[in-house]
């Protein structure tokens, strides 16, 4: 396990010097231990509902919990009807400095049904996911101007059961950036590239992803959003997944808000249709 993190941890030792002075100067030497007082906390942003990361990390001193209230995907194919369950997926973020925060995603459960098209007999099983630790590192962009840009490396380690997960640990790399478009309107873009296990279990692999996602306000609290996203992988390891997504957000207070929406797939390796209900807090 020691030696699986090394290449994590040099990745952090990469992104080291103090780019805390990208912060805005009045939230300089605020860390973990000395909050970042209230009056000046940026706007809520979360890394969800979309696929396309956020740019933007919580203020220092502050946690975020992001979670999936619940979520439904479904894959028909000739011979077979997939359906997934996923009650409580949280990514918990801690704020350590004005321009880093440390996240630690978990899929609590997931339930899983096999339907046979032809006779109707089904198979389930259930289990808990695997466990990824994230640390997204603002290079600009966190409090002032219209262009944002973040580094969030992480290390996913097989801790999930009954086949839920992989088998041994993987490693990958997302690049968000954020543009103020104007008029209310925003853009999201983002490259990441995965170290993913091979079907078989005999090693490991690349994968490529890339997505971008337009969101504006419709209608006071509420906003929406819609966003295309592609990840290609080698040829023996399958096809490309490719998905069409659009979605809402309502903010009940600067601290919570909610969200739906769906993902449907436009290549046959992505599920059809996937929905989910979710929710942020921040304090």
């Amino acid at each position: 396990m020691r030696a699986a993190l090394v290449p994590f941890f040099a990745l952090l030792s990469i992104l080291s010097p103090d780019l805390a002075e990208a912060a805005s100067p009045a939230k300089r030497g605020h860390s973990i231990a000395h909050a970042t007082p209230d009056s000046l906390m940026r706007d809520l942003s979360a890394d969800r509902p979309d696929l396309t990361e956020s740019p933007y990390t919580v203020d220092a001193g502050h946690f975020q919990l992001e979670m999936d209230v619940l979520r439904y995907a479904r894959d028909d194919t000739p011979v077979a009807r997939v359906e997934s369950w996923s009650p409580l997926t949280l990514n918990l973020k801690a704020g350590l400095d004005p321009s880093t925060d440390l996240q630690i995603v978990s899929e609590w459960r997931r339930f899983e049904r096999v339907t046979d098209v032809a006779t109707g007999a089904h198979s389930s099983r259930d289990g808990f996911g695997d466990v990824a630790v994230r640390l997204k590192r603002n290079l600009f962009g966190n409090d002032e101007g219209r262009v944002a840009a973040a580094l969030l490396p992480y290390v996913s380690f097989p801790t999930s059961t009954e086949g839920m997960g992989d088998a041994s640990v993987t490693f990958g790399l997302a690049v968000p950036v954020g543009v103020d478009l104007g008029s209310d309107w925003s853009l999201g873009v983002m490259g990441q590239f995965d170290l993913a296990e091979d079907l078989d279990g005999s090693g490991t692999h690349g994968e490529w992803t890339a997505t971008a996602t337009v969101g504006r306000p419709i209608a006071g609290p509420l906003s929406g959003f819609v966003e295309f996203a592609a990840t290609f992988v080698p040829a023996p390891e399958g096809e490309w997944i490719g998905t069409a997504d659009a979605g809402v957000t309502y903010s009940l207070s600067p601290g919570v808000q909610l969200d739906a929406g769906t993902y449907l797939g436009v290549s046959d390796a992505a599920d059809d249709q996937t929905y989910f209900l979710g929710l942020t807090f921040r304090r």
